[in-house]
């Protein structure tokens, strides 16, 4: 119970073959979040067991849930996915470019501890207040920018003043996408990758 406590979550039912189960969701099977949640749920497993080994009663940590706090920057999954139901293979540079990306953010002024969540791919605190969110995406197209807007709505909705940016490759953006962004003061930065380079501008 201390440790649910700790960590801010709740056991949920499962149905298995031989019946209803308790247990903890900690990352989706099927997402490309899933390495970071089961990194996340580890992390918390050692901070708490570092509590109790000290003597010290671990605190909980209330607003985001447990898989969603910003951590200490972990490297993404890059290389060769499957998809369909393994009917066909891709290739995600996805980790390649955040981790560029971490490389890039301090040099353009920003103040603060480089940070990120299962659900968030960069984030900046300062003083531990969120001060920006990036979000990146493999593709211009309207639906990645559709969701892309959406995430950093959401996840800097509880903060004031946050600098909201959307990654994304070279590719027109919709001129109604880009009233959409004006209006809610969302940055884009652009990507290039030129085999193992990544470079960016904005």
């Amino acid at each position: 119970d201390a440790f649910l406590e700790a960590i801010n979550a709740r056991p949920q039912e499962v149905q298995t073959s031989s019946g209803v189960r308790i247990g903890l969701i900690v990352a989706p099977l099927y997402a490309r979040h899933f390495e970071a949640g089961v990194s996340s749920y580890l992390r918390n497993v050692i901070a708490f067991k570092a509590a109790v080994a000290e003597n010290r009663t671990p605190q909980p940590i209330h607003g985001l849930p447990a898989d969603t706090r910003y951590g200490d920057y972990y490297r993404e999954f890059s290389g060769k996915k499957t998809g369909g139901g393994d009917r066909f293979t891709y290739e995600s540079r996805h980790g390649d470019i955040v981790h560029a990306l971490l490389d890039w953010v301090p040099l353009q002024g920003n103040v603060g501890k480089i940070q990120k969540s299962v659900l968030v791919d960069l984030a900046v605190l300062h003083h531990g207040k969120l001060v920006a969110v990036f979000e990146v995406k493999s593709s211009a197209d309207r639906q990645s920018l559709y969701t892309a807007i959406g995430q950093l709505v959401v996840h800097s909705a509880k903060a004031k003043g946050v600098q909201r940016y959307i990654v994304i490759p070279d590719g027109r953006v919709p001129d109604d996408i880009h009233g959409c962004l004006a209006a809610l003061s969302i940055r884009v930065i652009r990507y290039e990758i030129d085999g193992q380079m990544i470079s960016f501008s904005n």
